[in-house]
């Protein structure tokens, strides 16, 4: 984006982003993860069959970063800036809609971002397609003077909410044990 970090609050990071093999390698408005967060996004894919069967309409089955025929792996070496800001979901425009956000509108086969809580979807938010911008900003780090890069603790968003004997069980527990970091960069 043209913007340095400030050195104090630099760090390299490896992630790994999955996509087709038509996006570009740079993640601008895409998710990444460190290897953990990797293999849980990976390893919880592996349940979608069963979760699909009984929740077609799940935004993780809509999910064209896991239901391609050209999908890669890119390992990266991220300098950022460790000041996180809030995670943002970004991914692929499909069927006219943003996957995890029925309200907003995009164009099909482009990167699109949401921010929103995981477990409380505020419908005035969605319905203007708030960007994430304005909620990456801090007192230590003004939306004008940081990178946005968001995290997300996988261990702690998602190792728990969840009843024996379901399929959120699965994912919840797997995610309890893999653990991780997720990430967003968002283009400016």
């Amino acid at each position: 984006c043209g913007r340095s970090i400030d050195p104090e609050h630099a760090i390299n990071v490896t992630v790994y982003h999955v996509n087709p093999v038509v996006y570009q390698v740079a993640p601008e408005d895409q998710n990444t993860a460190d290897l953990r967060g990797a293999m849980f996004f990976d390893l919880s894919s592996v349940a979608l069959p069963l979760i699909c069967t009984e929740r077609p309409k799940f935004a993780m089955c809509q999910n064209r970063e896991i239901f391609s025929d050209n999908l890669v792996i890119t390992k990266l070496v991220l300098e950022m800036d460790a000041r996180f800001g809030k995670y943002s979901k970004c991914n692929i425009c499909y069927n006219g809609h943003d996957p995890f956000n029925k309200w907003k509108r995009c164009t099909d086969g482009q990167y699109v971002c949401s921010c929103w809580d995981w477990w409380t979807v505020p419908d005035d938010d969605l319905a203007t397609g708030k960007g994430c911008e304005a909620d990456n900003a801090t007192d230590q780090c003004p939306i004008f003077k940081c990178p946005s890069l968001g995290m997300e603790d996988v261990r702690r968003q998602f190792g728990h909410h969840a009843t024996p004997g379901t399929w959120w069980y699965y994912w919840c527990s797997l995610a309890s044990k893999v653990g991780g970091s997720w990430y967003s960069t968002l283009k400016r």
